[in-house]
């Protein structure tokens, strides 16, 4: 049996938590800690102080925070990826938590750098917290994905984990297209002209 006209009923409540909520508000606080970069929002009234005492500072800031508005995009379309079970979508979701943590460590060092301070005392335990949160989220997507790869074009990917056909419902009749109402033949659920699976199902749709 083909994997790829194979409907699931895996449950795809983490995957909706993701595209609905967590990678919005990530985007988001990006954007955010970005913008503060750019503007030296970030140490209040004494953004000129602090630059003046640490001259190259404001170029590391600059840098960086070009670096997370950046990121906050790739996020973002990574997203819409996921949302239309694109193929490589969740390649490109681990690429976006390796990606934070890389700005973390790299800011850090950089800050380091310039102030002539150990990293010791640059890294705070909110950016500690940041990088292990980055570090169990690509775990668990990965984990998560792996068993859903099938959803994303990569049937290869599934039967290389260990998944046989026998771990999903068997197929139901769907026609070779998506209905022309646009709407889920299983679930109901209204789809785009151009979804190959149902995004709250994860039923194939042509």
């Amino acid at each position: 049996m083909n994997n790829s006209n194979m409907a699931t009923d895996l449950p795809m409540k983490w995957h909706k938590f993701l595209i609905y909520f967590s990678l919005w508000a990530g985007a988001i606080l990006l954007a955010v800690n970005g913008g503060q970069l750019l503007t030296g929002s970030e140490y209040g009234n004494d953004a000129e102080a602090v630059y003046l005492y640490y001259p190259g500072l404001k170029g590391v800031d600059m840098t960086f925070g070009i670096l997370l508005l950046a990121l906050a995009v790739f996020m973002i379309y990574t997203r819409f990826q996921l949302a239309h079970f694109k193929e490589g979508a969740p390649n490109k979701l681990t690429m976006v938590y390796v990606l934070e943590i890389v700005s973390y460590l790299g800011y850090s060092f950089a800050v380091a750098s310039v102030a002539k301070l150990p990293i010791s005392d640059i890294i705070s335990s909110q950016t500690t917290s940041s990088i292990v949160s980055s570090v169990v989220m690509i775990i668990a997507n990965r984990t998560y994905y792996n068993k859903r790869a099938h959803l994303f074009g990569n049937a290869s990917a599934v039967s290389n984990a260990g998944f046989e056909a026998a771990s999903y419902s068997a197929p139901i009749d769907t026609p070779a297209s998506a209905p022309s109402g646009k709407f889920c033949p299983k679930c109901g659920t209204r789809v785009e002209a151009d979804d190959t699976f149902c995004v709250n199902c994860g039923t194939k749709l042509r």
